[in-house]
């Protein structure tokens, strides 16, 4: 622990304040006035860390990204993602497809919409997916580790797309308005049956369709899985199932004064089902981590952190010191002013872009699970996020003030108010429009497990530190 102490004279931070206050009134305050020699003094603490690497081989892996493919990187590991998902329906479908002709309904696709940053590998490298559907609705207590075997009949495939993840111009502009950061859409075409069997769903039953309990139930959704190719891993940000149809148009004309009667075939497209965050959607991830990095981890004592699963980082919160040192020097008039912590990060050498986690959640160990169940935001009280800073190479936890304080308030600190985890997460966030000001503002509304794509990042804990400030007045 190290102290830096600076002392100011009472008279420079009351100064201000008198200058403001010289043409009021005073008549009826001068009693209150402290008479005698004043001081404040500043404090500044700073604290080491000590934390370990936690092996974590089964995590919530809900999220609003679906990971699918393969890759195998020498210093990451070996990384192979499926997933499954229940879809969402239209609430209502457009007017006229209950009159449609099944003979007019022509075909269906499935989208994947895939991530402009969500490619780690090789986008060159062919691949394969097999598509499955769901013969029995999800558990809701999934994660990483759910084995899908039982949930779907392996003989009945629904598709099977050979693809590589290279960019291409998207076919419907609507696309690009609906999802800006979307640059690659993998089209595969679905069984006709199945748009028609969904057609004459929705004109024998649309109370189905209505609610998603009851569409869960005739449709559980998909399993997704790569079946050939390694070498990368893309993160899904959508899929859309879209039926196609057509209708008839008949004109006529006049063609050398003879009546001309023409048929023309119009195609018409509807997205019927989609993925979204109010859904369930889970990736089955199974990850090997590198002989690379569990040296570091075993042999060097190094702390490393990885996505999607790998390793988390675990530590004790130096809050017992911190209170005794501030006790040990509070006065009357002590104020705490601030407390934060930043840890070196850094990322690691590889050859397929591997980078570093974008962010990391702080948050007491015991409440880890519940968080995530519940979909928790960070109240900076026991859970805290902060981004990773480029420039200085660094998280920095900036509010932490409250938390200190909740233990002055407390009769006795567990070790359990000391137990932390940081665990990569990724913040939905949503978009509010300021007419005053004519200008966005991001709220947000989601932290969940970060499966957006792999990362490992080097924290250096050895060189963290805990920065401790408080003020206080002395009258002599």
């Amino acid at each position: 622990m190290k102290s830096m102490r600076l002392f100011l004279p009472f008279s420079a931070f009351v100064l201000a304040a008198g200058m403001i206050a010289c043409n009021e009134d005073m008549s009826g305050i001068g009693g209150s006035i402290t008479t005698g020699e004043a001081t404040i003094y500043i404090d500044t603490m700073t604290y080491d860390l000590q934390a370990h690497a936690i092996d974590n081989k089964s995590f919530d892996s809900r999220s609003g990204s679906m990971l699918l493919g393969n890759l195998d990187v020498p210093e990451y590991g070996s990384l192979n993602c499926s997933f499954v998902t229940r879809m969402m329906c239209a609430a209502t479908l457009p007017v006229g497809i209950d009159t449609v002709p099944l003979e007019r309904i022509d075909s269906c696709k499935l989208m994947l919409l895939v991530d402009k940053a969500g490619i780690a590998g090789d986008s060159l490298a062919p691949q394969q997916m097999t598509i499955y559907r769901l013969n029995k609705q999800l558990p809701s207590d999934i994660n990483n580790e759910f084995n899908p075997e039982g949930y779907y009949d392996p003989s009945e495939i629904l598709s099977r797309k050979n693809y590589t993840l290279t960019q291409r111009a998207l076919s419907d502009s609507t696309f690009i308005a609906d999802y800006p950061n979307v640059y690659i859409v993998l089209e595969t075409k679905l069984p006709q049956e199945m748009a028609k069997d969904v057609v004459e769903k929705y004109r024998t039953e649309p109370s189905i369709f209505a609610w998603p309990q009851s569409f869960a139930q005739y449709f559980p959704g998909m399993y997704v899985e790569p079946s050939f190719g390694k070498g990368c891993v893309a993160s899904i940000y959508r899929i859309r199932f879209v039926i196609y149809y057509h209708n008839l148009i008949t004109t006529t004309s006049t063609v050398d004064g003879e009546t001309v009667t023409k048929t023309t075939k119009k195609t018409i497209d509807i997205p019927i089902f989609t993925t979204a965050p109010e859904v369930l959607s889970s990736n089955n991830v199974t990850y090997k981590v590198s002989d690379y990095i569990r040296d570091l981890i075993e042999n060097e004592g190094k702390t490393v952190i990885t996505t999607p699963g790998g390793y988390t980082t675990r530590f004790t919160f130096p809050a017992r010191e911190i209170i005794q040192d501030y006790r040990d020097k509070e006065h009357n008039l002590s104020i705490i002013s601030n407390l934060l912590m930043n840890i070196p990060a850094e990322s690691m050498t590889n050859d397929y872009g591997i980078g570093v986690v974008p962010t990391l959640l702080m948050i007491k160990t015991s409440e880890v699970d519940e968080f995530f169940r519940e979909n928790k935001l960070a109240d900076n009280k026991t859970s805290f996020t902060a981004a990773y800073d480029s420039t200085n190479k660094r998280y920095q936890f900036n509010a932490l003030r409250e938390y200190l304080l909740s233990l002055l308030a407390k009769d006795v600190i567990t070790d359990d108010d000391l137990d932390f985890s940081l665990i990569p997460v990724y913040l939905q966030t949503e978009q509010n429009y300021n007419s005053y000001t004519g200008s966005y503002s991001s709220t947000v509304t989601g932290v969940v497990p970060y499966t957006i794509r792999p990362t490992m990042t080097m924290l250096d804990m050895d060189k963290a530190q805990v920065v401790f400030s408080f003020s206080s007045q002395i009258v002599k």
